[in-house]
């Protein structure tokens, strides 16, 4: 299973971490020094050092990367949770969404 996470902050990258001992994961961020970082090294210093990412796990600048992943999990901070949704939107119109609080 293809599973995308969008956000590479600590959580996002722990995530990614976790879910690539059994998938393959991409992971979508704004931040190019840490999306080439995960793509290089399959590190994120700067927001969990240390930890070394599975080779399953690439990241994008470009959101259409969530396109045929599984699941997505949107680990961002609220204020950007709208902008990320419309960006998203357009990869998945048709599909139902869960919104768990």
């Amino acid at each position: 299973m293809r599973i995308g996470i969008i956000g590479s902050g600590n959580f996002g990258t722990a995530l990614a971490k976790v879910f690539s001992e059994h998938h393959d994961v991409v992971v979508y961020d704004v931040n190019e020094s840490v999306v080439s970082e995960i793509n290089s090294s399959h590190t994120n210093a700067r927001y969990l050092p240390g930890i070394i990412l599975g080779n399953n796990v690439t990241a994008s600048t470009d959101i259409s990367s969530m396109r045929d992943t599984a699941i997505i999990l949107i680990s961002v901070p609220s204020k950007f949770m709208k902008d990320v949704c419309v960006k998203l939107k357009p990869y998945y119109n048709d599909i139902r969404c869960h919104i768990y609080d």
